[in-house]
C-alpha cells in the first residue's frame, strides 16, 4: 500500500482490520497479487480511494 503513496497508506493503516487483512491474505494465498486488489478493492467500495490509488 506504501507505494500507492503516503495518503493512501495513511487512510489504509486508520481503516484496516484484521479480518480484512485475514481475508486479503487468503487471496493473496489463492493467487499472488489478489490480496493487494481485495484490499483496494475494498477501500473503493468503502470511498476510500480511487482505483489509481
Amino acid at each position: 500500500m506504501l507505494r500507492r503513496g503516503v495518503d493512501a497508506y495513511a487512510r489504509f493503516l486508520e481503516w484496516v482490520t484484521t479480518d480484512i487483512t485475514d481475508q486479503a491474505t487468503e487471496a493473496e494465498m489463492q493467487r499472488r497479487g489478489d490480496g493487494e486488489r481485495f484490499i483496494v478493492d475494498r477501500m473503493h467500495a468503502a470511498g476510500m480511494v480511487t482505483r489509481d490509488g
